[in-house]
């Protein structure tokens, strides 16, 4: 967080054969960031949970038209400018015909991405341009079959907006690819501690821009 609370979450939650996993950026930090963070945590659990909605694309629809509703009857106004970004990934274990247990997975973003890294290469699942809360109707789908070793991301825009370096210029999206392919032979634990470190690095003595939050699966 760049305060003492974050308007960047992150949720897990498992139900019957799927796990479903998303990490979320809403509007502003501190404490109105972290308002949002409770009202978008609510609707993604009662998406899953409650209403057992399965597809990714569909749960970003739902939690769409639930921010807009209570944004609108929280600000009484039809000019409702905050919301949330975010990327929503459900993995379903499969077994295929010979009997191997195998991963499936389903993802959709609104504005973010969802990458992964398999043997070297980096795919990126892009987000639409349509953030939660403005009620722009569909979400697209991505699917894909997993292997072993394949990783999963999700990154907040704070990391790549972070101000730093020799010219005090955005870390940029771009290298946040390229420090992830770079660092992906590693385990999880030491991702985290590379990541934290170049970001300091990186920003030193500035102040920090934004929530910043990774979240990193192995299969």
């Amino acid at each position: 967080p760049k305060d003492i609370v974050s308007g960047d979450f992150y949720f897990v939650e498992k139900v019957d054969d799927q796990i479903f996993f998303s990490l979320v950026d809403c509007t502003g930090h501190g404490v109105p960031g972290a308002l949002m963070s409770v009202m978008g945590f609510k609707y993604l659990e009662q998406a899953v949970v409650e209403k057992k909605i399965f597809s990714p694309a569909a749960i970003l629809s739902f939690l769409d038209r639930g921010v807009h509703s209570t944004l609108r009857q929280a600000h009484q106004t039809l000019d409702v400018k905050d919301g949330m970004d975010l990327a929503l990934c459900v993995l379903t274990r499969q077994t295929s015909s010979g009997g191997q247990p195998n991963l499936h997975l389903k993802c959709a973003g609104a504005y973010n991405s969802v990458l992964v890294i398999r043997n070297g290469e980096l795919f990126e699942f892009k987000g639409d341009r349509s953030p939660i809360g403005a009620l722009t109707g569909n979400y697209t789908e991505h699917t894909m079959q997993l292997q072993k070793d394949d990783l999963i991301y999700m990154v907040s825009d704070g990391y790549e907006d972070q101000f730093g370096g020799p010219n005090e210029k955005k870390f940029k999206s771009k290298h946040v690819k390229e420090l992830l392919l770079s660092i992906c032979q590693k385990t999880l634990e030491e991702q985290k501690i590379i990541l934290e470190t170049t970001l300091e690095s990186w920003r030193n003595s500035l102040e920090q821009t934004d929530d910043i939050c990774v979240m990193g699966v192995r299969v």
